[in-house]
C-alpha cells in the first residue's frame, strides 16, 4: 500500500455537515465496501440528459481521519475554515494505482510539481443543455448549499407555490431558442443533492420568483439573488441562458452585501509540509482586491492575500473566505500529496473528480 494511503484514524464527533467546519480526509486501514451512485435524469426536447455521480462497490482498505479545525474569532468577522471533498473514484482506479484522490482537478498521472488552476466544466453536453458551474449560498446558519458543475437543460419546473411551469430561457421572449437556465440548474441539483426549493410564478414575466432554497426563506428585507459570471442577472432565472463554461450564483440577502466574495486560484496540488501556498481574495462583481478577508483563520493583507501553511498530512483540504456584509466565497481546495515523485517512474492511471 502507498504511503500516502496509510495515515491513521481519528474522530470527528459532533462534525456539522456544513461549509463552516473544517475536516480533512485521509485513507487508513479499516475495510469497507464503498457503494453510491446518485443519478439525476430529465428528458430534454426529446433526449435525455444525466448527471451521475457514482462509485462502483468495491471492497477497499479506507478509514475516514477528521481533525476539526475551526478557529475562534474576537471580531465579528466569522472564520470559515476547511472541511472534506467526497473522494469518487473510477471502477479503474485501485489502492494500487499511484494517483492520488484529488479535489478541484483531474489527476490522470501522480503530480510531479505544485499546480494552480482554475476549476471547468466538461463542454461536451450537446446544446441546448449544458454543464455549468452552479454555487448556491444559503444565510449564515446553514453556509454553502451546493458548489459544483452541473448538467442541465430546459424542463418544466414545478414549484409548491408557483406551480409547474416551462423554463427553457425563451420565457417572456427573452431568447429566440431554447437554452439552459439558472432555475434549470437550481432543479438539477436539488434532485442530485436531495435539498428543496420553491418560488412564485409571474405570469407578468412569464417567471418564477424563488423564495427559498434549503433552509434559506426570504424575508420582508432578505431576498434570493442571481449572478451569472459575477454579475447580477438582468432578467429572471428561466430567461437567462448559461452556457458551459459559465458560472452561476444564487445568493440569500444578495442586495443588502457589500460584496460578493472570490478566491483565487480555484485549486492548488503541494508536497506536503513544504511551505505556503498564496491566495488571493477579490471582489467578484468589481474585481477589485479586499484587505480584511477571513480565510483558514487569517486575514487578508492590503492585496488581498492570504498565505496558507501546506499541511504535514496529505488529503484533501478546502476552505472558504468570509467577510461581514459579504457573501461567502467559492471554495479553494488544496491537494496535498505525501511527496511528487518523478514523471517517468510512475504510471498513468485514470481518476475522476466533480467539483
Amino acid at each position: 500500500m502507498p504511503v500516502w494511503f496509510n495515515k491513521g484514524c481519528k474522530k470527528c464527533n459532533g462534525m456539522p455537515k456544513k461549509l463552516s467546519s473544517a475536516c480533512s480526509c485521509f485513507l487508513g486501514t479499516k475495510t469497507a465496501t464503498v457503494s453510491k451512485t446518485q443519478t439525476d435524469t430529465v428528458t430534454i426536447t426529446g433526449s435525455t440528459q444525466t448527471n451521475t455521480v457514482a462509485v462502483s462497490s468495491t471492497s477497499i482498505t479506507t478509514t475516514t481521519v477528521c481533525t476539526s479545525t475551526v478557529t475562534p474569532s474576537s471580531t465579528t468577522t466569522p472564520v470559515t475554515s476547511s472541511t472534506t471533498t467526497p473522494i469518487t473514484s473510477s471502477a479503474s482506479l485501485t489502492l494500487t494505482s499511484a494517483v492520488p484522490s484529488s479535489c478541484g482537478t483531474t489527476f490522470t498521472e501522480y503530480p510531479v510539481s505544485s499546480t494552480t488552476g482554475t476549476i471547468t466544466c466538461s463542454s461536451s453536453i450537446a446544446s441546448p443543455s449544458a454543464n455549468a458551474h452552479l454555487r448556491i449560498e444559503g444565510n449564515d446558519s446553514e453556509g454553502t448549499i451546493f458548489e459544483g458543475c452541473v448538467v442541465a437543460g430546459p424542463r418544466d419546473i414545478t414549484t409548491p407555490s408557483g406551480g409547474t411551469h416551462m423554463c427553457d430561457g425563451t420565457n417572456n421572449g427573452a431568447n429566440p431558442s431554447q437554452g439552459t437556465t439558472p432555475i434549470d440548474q437550481l432543479d438539477a441539483a436539488a434532485s442530485l443533492n436531495s435539498f428543496s426549493y420553491d418560488g412564485t410564478w409571474s405570469s407578468a414575466y412569464d417567471d418564477f420568483f424563488i423564495t427559498s432554497i434549503g433552509a434559506s426563506t426570504q424575508t420582508s428585507t432578505q431576498f434570493w439573488g442571481l449572478l451569472v459570471n459575477d454579475q447580477y442577472s438582468p432578467v429572471g432565472g428561466c430567461q437567462m441562458e448559461v452556457e458551459s463554461g459559465d458560472r452561476t450564483l444564487w445568493a440569500f440577502d444578495a442586495f443588502s452585501k457589500d460584496h460578493f466574495l472570490k478566491v483565487t486560484p480555484d485549486y492548488a496540488v503541494a508536497e506536503a509540509g513544504s511551505g505556503s501556498v498564496t491566495v488571493t481574495t477579490i471582489d467578484g462583481e468589481y474585481g477589485g482586491v479586499i484587505s480584511g478577508v477571513s480565510i483558514a483563520g487569517q486575514m487578508s493583507d492590503n492585496y488581498g492575500h492570504v498565505s496558507i501553511l501546506i499541511p504535514s498530512e496529505p488529503g484533501c483540504y478546502q476552505f472558504k473566505a468570509t467577510k461581514s456584509g459579504s457573501i461567502r466565497s467559492n471554495a479553494f481546495y488544496l491537494t496535498v500529496v505525501d511527496q511528487f515523485a518523478e514523471s517517468e517512474s510512475v504510471p498513468s492511471v485514470s481518476s475522476i473528480f466533480l467539483p
